[in-house]
Order: structure tokens, then sequence, then C-alpha cells
């Protein structure tokens, strides 16, 4: 008797679309916009040189190619820039002390202190009832 999963594999072929624009000058200019608010928040302290590398500028330029304002995409490579070191600090880099059997809970904490929990009357604390 033959199994499912003795029969080939066909794995169509991705679909991946050209970016709308490709401005790397734009990216570059938002990228040193961002190098000093990263220096200034202290996420990749010492790592400049991997930041540029990174460049999340760029990144931001290719995501929102709706704007050609550099402050604007910088909001969004410093959310980007965020959110890479919450996974380096979280789950991939035992040098910023990741725990892997830690992950869901400290991600977790994290997201409740960016986005608290709105909950019904009945379950808030009992601090705020009359």
């Amino acid at each position: 008797m033959s199994h499912s999963l003795d029969l080939p594999r066909v794995v169509p072929p991705l679909h991946c679309p050209e970016p709308v624009r490709i401005d790397e000058s734009l990216g570059q200019q938002v990228d040193e916009m961002l190098i000093p608010w990263v220096e200034q928040v202290g996420i990749f302290a010492g790592q400049v040189p991997t930041l540029r590398a990174a460049q999340f500028g760029r990144f931001a330029m290719l995501c929102h190619p709706d704007t050609n304002v550099p402050e604007r995409l910088l909001l969004s490579a410093q959310c980007i820039a965020a959110l890479f070191a919450v996974d380096d600090y979280y789950c991939d880099d035992k040098r910023c002390g990741s725990v892997p059997a830690l992950v869901g809970s400290r991600l977790s904490l994290a997201l409740a202190a960016l986005e608290p929990a709105h909950l019904s009357y009945e379950f808030g604390p009992t601090c705020t009832r009359p």
C-alpha cells in the first residue's frame, strides 16, 4: 500500500513582484538618520557596522513606495530596527540573553508593555473600581 508521503512533492514557483521603486540614496539617507536614534535608544550597542550592513533604511524605502519623505521612512526604519532587536534579544542571540525556553513568556510581557490588554470592567484591576 502506497502512502501519500511517498509521492514526489511539487512546489509551485514563488511569485515575487519587482519593487515599485528603488532609490538607494533615499535608503542611505534614512540609514544615516537611523544610526543616532539607535545609539540614543541603546539597541545594537557597539554594532554600528552591522547595523549599517542591515540597511533598515533601504528596507523601509522598499516597503513604503508611497512616500519620499525621509522622516516618514525613518519612523518605519525605527520600527524595523526595534523588531529586529526584539528578535535578537528574545529569540536568536544568546549573547544578548536569549533563552529559548523563555521566549513565549518574555515576548508576552514585551507585547503587554507595548499594547496593554483592554479588559472589560469585570476583569479590570480592582483598584479602578468605584
